[in-house]
């Protein structure tokens, strides 16, 4: 099963960049190579990959758990909001704004306050 999710990660990268870099020389169908590589990586690989971890790793204190929650979270918003951009929604600024939000004043601190009670231990 992680070896499927890996290898679907791993084209639906290589078909994010081929259309990135497709756009960059104006060929066609570059667009489409984008959207669908973002698409596949945000909206199937991340959340499985996320899925997995945390059953993999039920043993972790609450800050953990909150720290991965927002990470995770986060991310996922501000992945959306860049497909919102790339198809022309309304809301992707909304979107980014509030996952940024949620990256630097929910992921932020935990995350240095984990590193800063490792470092102290």
């Amino acid at each position: 099963m992680r070896k499927l999710l890996y290898a679907f990660g791993l084209l639906s990268s290589i078909s994010f960049v081929a259309g990135w870099v497709m756009g960059m020389l104006h060929l066609p169908g570059a667009r489409e190579f984008s959207i669908g590589g973002f698409l596949g990586f945000v909206i199937v690989f991340l959340p499985v990959l996320s899925i997995d971890h945390h059953r993999s790793s039920l043993q972790r204190t609450k800050l953990q758990k909150a720290k991965f929650f927002l990470g995770v979270s986060s991310a996922l918003i501000v992945a959306l909001s860049v497909i919102f951009k790339l198809v022309e929604l309304e809301g992707a600024a909304e979107l980014l704004i509030t996952g940024a939000t949620l990256f630097a004043l929910g992921f932020l601190p935990i995350q240095f306050y984990s590193m800063y009670r490792l470092a102290t231990s």
